[in-house]
């Protein structure tokens, strides 16, 4: 088995496509994969386009050299912002220049770029290489899929997680004034207004101490109320796919989340993705929540709070008289072939080869690129735990076992922008919370109007099976 240290000599060392050739003498399926790809080039030098997203160039090119070295096939590397790439891929595929083979959108956008014929459905491929593409296997799949076909190979476990400053934690003096204050010691939130009260409490700003660094910009504050919403003890719709985002629950959920605003650094208002996680890694910030990339760039040698972050999963809800946390699967990035491939065989087959269990973890192993373990070897590997942490990676391989499925129905863009207006007017005061999510659930029926409401019907039923089982049990009967 190749092992990123290996890789990387050889690499570096140049050494020729016959040597390297051999390293795969012991992995039968990829060693089939490249002479399937060598069957259909026959030699031509064959270039394939890859458009991928800031951040994860370390991932790729890695896997990019190997497969060349292997195959012959230059795989042509292109950037773009980490929220352009779907935008950037629909421009293209409406436009007559066809610049793009393969990429890799975030999972949640793959319903709306289907929508935009801009993917290809790989189930051809998977008939043709059904036993190649049985190996690539992720922890989590739902989102490779609509309605019941192939349009991706999911390459990025990003499930959300909850990030704590444990130097704050472990605090003597704060944890004495906690236990004045709250006539308890402070303990790990199980509910999300557990967190508030903590994230007020540990709100400084004449220490230099904060709440949380909490995003509460348009693109990403909306993940925070919908695991709220669902930790409330609702589903975002009905079976018959009429909205419950207005819902008692979903307007308590709003008024909490804009009243924990006030506990956040005054910065969280504008902070980017990297301005947040710079943010956190000062480490006057008690809590946080992201990824596994952000994991990564708080266990940068320059991280104030390197070895000092307490990971968790989100706060939940008790069911039976136990607590159950929940973890929601809101990102991740999808290898995906364009609909106007030139070569969507070889770039099939190029992201069947990213995505196999050795090659994937070469990519994992990149401490400079923020793609995370999606598959259970990766927890195994030891260049892996060597970047994450082992108490991260047992926290984050619990998420990825059954966490909240993002909301991937025909035009999910459409049904989170509205959200996303609501929660920012709310947010700026303009309006209320109740007004805010009246509005938006009037939008949501438009929508359901313009795509057919039979078809929202069966696509949610279908997305609400893959719920959490203990979810389920929770929100029926709340």
């Amino acid at each position: 088995m190749i092992n990123r240290r290996d890789a990387t000599k050889l690499l570096g060392a140049g050494l020729c496509l016959p040597f390297t050739n051999a390293l795969w003498a012991n992995n039968q399926p990829v060693s089939q994969l490249i002479e399937a790809v060598k069957t259909i080039t026959q030699g031509d030098k064959i270039e394939l386009k890859l458009l991928y997203p800031e951040g994860s160039l370390a991932n790729i090119k890695i896997l990019a050299e190997l497969f060349k070295r292997q195959t012959g096939v230059t795989i042509s590397l292109q950037e773009t912002g980490v929220d352009r790439l779907s935008s950037d891929l629909i421009l293209d595929h409406s436009s007559a220049k066809h610049t793009v083979d393969i990429a890799l959108p975030a999972t949640f956008s793959l319903p709306t770029l289907i929508d935009a014929d801009a993917l290809l459905c790989l189930d051809q491929f998977e008939a043709k290489y059904q036993d190649l593409s049985k190996l690539a296997t992720s922890l989590y799949t739902i989102g490779d899929y609509h309605q019941g076909k192939r349009y991706g190979f999911q390459t990025d476990g990003d499930s959300y997680l909850l990030f704590l400053n444990s130097k704050m934690i472990k605090s003597a003096k704060l944890n004495s004034q906690y236990e004045d204050t709250f006539g308890n010691k402070l303990t790990l939130a199980q509910s999300w207004s557990q967190l508030d009260s903590q994230m007020k409490f540990f709100n400084q700003p004449q220490q230099q101490l904060f709440g949380g660094a909490l995003f509460r910009t348009p693109n990403y504050m909306l993940w925070e109320w919908w695991v709220r919403l669902h930790s409330n003890g609702s589903f975002p719709v009905t079976d018959d796919f009429e909205p419950l985002i207005n819902s008692p629950q979903g307007v308590s959920a709003l008024q909490a989340m804009l009243d924990a605003t006030q506990s956040q650094h005054p910065s969280v208002i504008r902070n980017s993705l990297f301005d947040n996680w710079e943010l956190y890694a000062k480490g006057n910030c008690f809590c946080n929540i992201g990824w596994g990339g952000t994991q990564k760039y708080l266990r940068r040698p320059q991280s104030a709070i390197k070895d000092q972050v307490q990971t968790n999963l989100l706060p939940g809800f008790q069911l039976d008289g136990l607590y159950q946390p929940l973890s929601y699967f809101n990102w991740g990035w999808n290898y995906v072939v364009l609909a106007n491939s030139q070569h969507p065989e070889l770039a099939y087959l190029f992201a069947l080869f990213a995505t196999q269990p050795d090659q994937s973890a070469l990519a994992i192993a990149q401490p400079d690129g923020y793609f995370d373990p999606f598959q259970k070897s990766h927890y195994e590997n030891s260049q892996i735990k060597s970047i994450y942490g082992d108490e991260f990676l047992q926290a984050h391989q619990q998420s990825m076992t059954s966490p909240i499925p993002d909301f991937y129905v025909q035009a999910n863009t459409a049904y989170f922008d509205s959200l996303r207006k609501a929660i920012m007017s709310a947010q700026s005061g303009a309006i209320s919370a109740q007004k805010a999510l009246d509005l938006a659930a009037i939008q949501w029926q438009v929508t359901t109007l313009e795509v057919g409401k039979q078809q929202q019907q069966k696509q949610w039923r279908s997305l609400k099976s893959l719920y959490p089982e203990n979810l389920k049990r929770y929100i029926q009967n709340s």
